[in-house]
């Protein structure tokens, strides 16, 4: 009985992810373009990841007093320069922060033709991101009165005489170091049940594009010390490595992407002594992984994978590893991140015996 039912978890566990993956595209799609896509070079924002420098640019307002919007109040005329990775490049711009007196009007931003709202917060104040393309740049605003009719323009223009911007080399993708702990649930037939609690180094690596929308990833992970066993003191150690190819379906500009992947896994329980382990433990699999950017920094991902052992269709013999990480990227451009990877190896090892190892783990990774 209890091996019947495990064939319908294993099958819900399957299709649970490529259902997530296709119900996915669709409710996200009125969203797939970005705040970058849809505004222009001047635009209105909340979340930019920026690079100090020491660079500082200058606002100025139209001479004649008549042509100036009455009620705006720039807050600061000279202002610090910052440089922001956007299309390959690390370009400068600026943040312009100002009052806007009148709390029933609206403002715009004004860009070939087409008008861009400005979010105006408590107390009347906003801010403006201006990239600057040349040594002078220019930023016209438009403020709507309440009585949606009346309306007033400026022309702003921001003189920074220093400014570059830079192209940016080819990064080689993104390798994260993760120590961590791991608790491990070990049956083999003529063995009985073991746990330990372990210590654990993982390091996991994802590349950028290299043809098209295909990418490269890769995991590692090993137990190095054993904290707490039982029934026995031996210490097994367990090694697992993934080695992915993942397809973007998404377009990379956009905040939440969807890759389905296909690849190898490799496990090894190395005995050090004890009556329970096994070696190389080679199968192909297939997974998604599904990532969320809140914020130019903040993002959240979701990975599943799933090898049949035995048979292309198997749901007796299989490997699964699902992962769930928060990541955060640092004023210094690293990565912390914080993640649970959960892993179970099921097999017939041979006639006699079989083999159930379940993992679970909690990483704490930076990026090099």
């Amino acid at each position: 009985m209890k091996r019947t039912a495990e064939i319908p978890n294993r099958t819900l566990l399957v299709f649970s992810w490529i259902f997530v993956s296709l119900v996915c595209l669709n409710p996200f799609g009125a969203i797939a373009q970005t705040v970058e896509e849809a505004r222009p070079e001047v635009y209105d924002s909340s979340s930019v990841a920026v690079e100090k420098t020491n660079w500082v640019a200058e606002v100025t307002r139209e001479a004649d007093p008549t042509k100036r919007i009455d009620s705006v109040d720039l807050i600061h005329q000279r202002i610090p320069v910052a440089l922001r990775r956007k299309d390959g490049k690390l370009r400068p711009f600026v943040e312009i922060r100002a009052v806007l007196k009148n709390a029933d009007s609206k403002v715009f931003i004004e860009d070939r033709e087409t008008l861009y709202p400005v979010t105006v917060k408590e107390g009347g104040m906003f801010v403006v991101f201006v990239y600057l393309n040349s040594i002078k740049s220019e930023l016209t605003l438009q403020v709507l009165a309440s009585d949606g009719q009346t309306k007033k323009s400026e022309k702003f223009t921001v003189y920074a005489p220093e400014v570059q911007e830079y192209k940016i080399g080819k990064s080689w993708g993104l390798l994260v170091v993760s120590p961590g702990g791991a608790v491990l649930r070990y049956k083999q037939t003529n063995f009985g049940d073991y746990a330990s609690i372990n210590g654990l180094v993982a390091a996991t690596y994802e590349s950028e594009p290299i043809i098209g929308k295909f990418s490269l990833a890769g995991d590692f992970a090993l137990t190095l010390w054993t904290v707490r066993s039982s029934p026995t003191d031996t210490a097994p150690q367990l090694l697992g490595a993934h080695a992915h190819v993942l397809y973007a379906l998404r377009d990379p500009k956009s905040r939440f992407q969807v890759h389905p992947l296909a690849g190898l896994q490799y496990y090894t329980l190395f005995s050090n002594g004890s009556q329970l382990g096994f070696a190389n433990l080679i199968a192909g699999g297939v997974g998604t992984k599904i990532r969320y950017e809140f914020t130019d920094r903040a993002r959240l991902t979701l990975q599943g994978f799933y090898a049949p052992l035995k048979g292309a269709f198997s749901m007796k013999d299989f490997g699964t590893e699902t992962s769930l990480t928060v990541s955060y990227k640092l004023e210094n451009n690293h990565r912390f991140e914080l993640g649970a990877v959960y892993s179970r190896q099921a097999f017939q090892a041979s006639d006699i015996t079989r083999v159930d190892l379940g993992a679970i783990s909690i990483r704490l990774g930076y990026s090099l």
